[in-house]
């Protein structure tokens, strides 16, 4: 499996190829790529060790198991008999632990059960390696290439939603009070100078001339004057 298939695997995938392989129950056309193959293999592999519930689980996927073996030898251009391989080693088992109860009668077949058992595990071994190949690229006469639009497809990793950077607000500057122009208050209107009107100068009273009072002639000058001759 590539270091970039590798990382396109999470959870969600695995549960979708474990169930997609579920649902191809009976299904033995087409092909099924590597990825669909080996997360159900080891899915089952992990679940089988829990005591009882395991068992149950092996029981349940034993045919979708060789379904998708029949499929994944397809996508390698090989027959889906050859999956017929797979049963060898549950036939070496039943020998073995058949050999196991007869061990106290026959103590010489217990050596030659287990050479029996392990020499069928071979044909599983031969399996996994055709399973580990690269399927053939393109179409072959089992169908059309899985990865080209296979319902496995790696769930693209949402990509984290980069939270919007608050911008802060630049705090709104105090607004300052309008300066209350103090109106110059209206000066107390001046009263209009009176212009004093110079007082007419009392109008001076003509002066009387005094005319020199006629000096009363002397007795001696009204003697010289001369009397006005009569007529």
């Amino acid at each position: 499996m590539s270091a970039a298939a590798k990382k396109d695997i999470n959870f969600e995938v695995i549960k979708d190829t474990y169930i997609g392989v579920l649902k191809k129950y009976l299904v033995i056309e087409g092909r099924a790529r590597r990825r669909e193959f080996w997360l159900f293999f080891l899915c089952n592999l992990v679940l089988g060790i829990i005591p009882f519930i395991g068992w149950l689980i092996g029981l349940a996927t034993f045919i979708p198991s060789i379904t998708v073996g029949v499929r994944r030898l397809h996508d390698t251009n090989r027959n889906g008999l050859w999956e017929l391989l797979s049963l060898v080693p549950l036939l070496g088992l039943i020998f073995l632990f058949a050999g196991i109860f007869a061990a106290a009668n026959y103590g010489s077949l217990r050596f030659l059960l287990i050479l029996v058992f392990l020499v069928s595990i071979a044909p599983a071994i031969i399996l996994l390696v055709w399973a580990a190949q690269e399927g053939t690229n393109g179409s072959n006469k089992y169908g059309p290439d899985p990865k080209a639009g296979s319902h496995f497809k790696a769930v693209p990793k949402p990509k984290a939603v980069s939270k919007p950077k608050t911008v802060k607000a630049p705090k709104p500057k105090a607004v300052s009070k309008p300066k209350t122009v103090k109106a110059p208050k209206p000066k107390a209107s001046s009263k209009p100078k009176t212009v004093k009107t110079p007082k007419p100068k009392a109008s001076s009273k003509p002066k009387t001339v005094k005319t020199p009072k006629p000096k009363s002639e002397s007795p001696k000058a009204k003697a010289q004057r001369p009397k006005p001759k009569k007529k």
